[in-house]
């Protein structure tokens, strides 16, 4: 089942800006991959994500080599990080051209520890096989 294996976070949107937004720090102590999945409310040539990682959840975060992503005409841009060198990691989303960040998705996957523990602000349900009937 996807959710045992698998966290995800939406993150809130951000209003219209020029601004350079980093998404919260993701801990990777019990995922083996993360992926962010972040949808600008106008596609750019100067809008775009990247990876980044530290030690420190509040530390000075560095790029990880060949994570920029961007695309003059697409809107919805994704990065997938495996086994990073570092504890935390968050994605950098730079909006040279005004734009809104409409969300930023996270999906940390391949727990260590299963069931993985799902964000507070979440609510799911999952079932294997369910009959057919009044949901």
């Amino acid at each position: 089942m996807l959710l045992d294996d698998t966290k995800i976070t939406v993150e809130a949107p951000t209003v219209t800006g020029t601004t350079t937004i980093d998404s919260t720090a993701y801990d990777m102590a019990g995922f083996a991959e993360i992926v962010f999945i972040v949808r600008l409310g106008s596609p750019a040539a100067n809008n775009n994500i990247r990876a980044r990682q530290d030690v420190a959840s509040g530390g000075a975060f560095a790029d990880l080599q060949g994570t920029l992503v961007g695309s003059a005409t697409l809107n919805q841009q994704m990065v997938s990080v495996s086994r990073p060198g570092k504890q935390f990691v968050r994605c950098r989303v730079t909006r040279g051209t005004t734009t809104t960040i409409d969300a930023i998705i996270v999906i940390q996957t391949r727990a260590r520890t299963r069931p993985a523990v799902q964000p507070a602000t979440a609510i799911f349900e999952t079932w294997v096989g369910p009959p057919e009937g009044t949901a």
